[in-house]
């Protein structure tokens, strides 16, 4: 077997990222709070802001049932991120049960 002691504690090695995500949530929430000052600046009605800690892609298929319409654009196909989900548009269709609207890449 391979000691206990071979690797550091797993705790350790994951506190650096934990702290990371914590900055990037404090900066998230800063960014809504923004958002919310100049709406009201502007005299718009208060947004609903929602911070979602879940991938985009989960995040949009929450939302998306609370909306009446998901307008999306196509993603050049030479300039594919990885771990983009290529059937995006097609799994809110199926799953959000509400219309979209697609825009082409080159629009």
């Amino acid at each position: 077997g391979v000691s206990r002691f071979a690797a550091p504690d797993p705790a350790q090695q994951w506190a650096p990222v934990a702290a990371r995500l914590h900055d990037w949530q404090a900066q998230a929430q800063g960014a809504l709070a923004t958002l919310a000052t100049l709406a009201d600046n502007a005299g718009l009605p208060p947004p609903t802001l929602h911070l979602l800690d879940t991938d985009p892609e989960d995040g949009l298929l929450q939302q998306a049932r609370y909306h009446d319409l998901i307008v999306l654009s196509q993603s050049a196909p030479h300039a594919a991120a990885p771990g983009v989900i290529r059937d995006l548009p097609a799994t809110l269709l199926l799953h959000s049960g509400r219309p979209l609207l697609l825009a082409p890449w080159q629009a």
